[in-house]
Formats: C-alpha cells, structure tokens, sequence
C-alpha cells in the first residue's frame, strides 16, 4: 500500500489557499459569462466597468487602480479592442496618453457582467453568512494594504 504524500505544509498554506480560491473564482466566471458569450478574463471584466463608470480614464489610471503592471494593462486593452469593446482615443488635452471608452459591444459587456456579477459570487460563495463574506472582504483588504 502506498503511503499518501506529506502535503500538509504546502496544502495548509494561506498563500496555496488563496492560489485555489482564485482558481476557483476564475473558473466559475469563465463558465458562467462564457455561457453568455463574453470570453474576457475577470480582470478584464473588471476594466470595462471602470472604463465604462470613468469614461476617457487612461491606460496609465486604470493600471494604477487596478495594481497592475503596464505591460500587463497594454496586453490586456489590446485584447479589448480587438474584441471590439473598447476604443482608444488620444486625449485631447495630451497626445501621449490614450483616453479608454465602450464601445456599443463593450457597453453591452458590461451590462451583462454588472446584472451577473453577484449570482458568480453566490455561487462560490455559497454557505457564507453576510458576515462571513464581509470579514473576508475585510481580510483581504488588509493583505492588500487597504
């Protein structure tokens, strides 16, 4: 009989449990706006509603808000705008920077994921008391220093 794997430190670790929770959440997005035809990315859910709710925010802004890196940003409102939901202008006060908006497409994205986003929470939050999903909330935001 084969004994099973010492997993216990690796498995027990906050930053292993926090890997898998993401995955998780990932998976349930994916499955779930996919079946309603919008193939993006969480993160890039989450851009297209700030696009939307700030409209003409910079690449350099919504990184900045967001925490991610700049060539990361790039990537992703490349993937955007390809997909047609986004359009980048020149800002008209600096020909530097690019002002971001939706496109009819993204605006229609973005509906879908604001009247969709807190059944894909439920879902993997399913068996959290409101309190327990406001002291994770809370928790997180103490490990991401805010």
């Amino acid at each position: 009989m084969t004994k099973a794997p010492d997993a216990a430190l690796v498995t027990g670790a906050i930053g292993y449990r926090l890997r898998r929770a993401h995955f998780r959440f990932v998976e349930n997005w994916q499955r779930r706006f996919g079946a309603l035809g919008l193939h993006v990315a969480p993160m890039q859910g989450g851009m297209l509603v700030l696009i939307g709710r700030n409209p003409g925010i910079s690449q350099g802004e919504l990184a900045r808000v967001l925490g991610v890196e700049h060539s990361t940003m790039v990537q992703a409102i490349a993937r955007l705008a390809r997909l047609g939901l986004i359009a980048r202008e020149r800002a008209a006060e600096d020909r530097r920077r690019f002002a971001l908006r939706l496109t009819g497409a993204g605006r229609d994205a973005v509906a879908l994921i604001e009247a969709n986003l807190k059944a894909h929470e439920d879902a993997v939050l399913r068996g959290f008391s409101v309190e327990e999903r406001a002291t994770l909330r809370w928790l997180l935001g103490r490990i991401l220093g805010g």
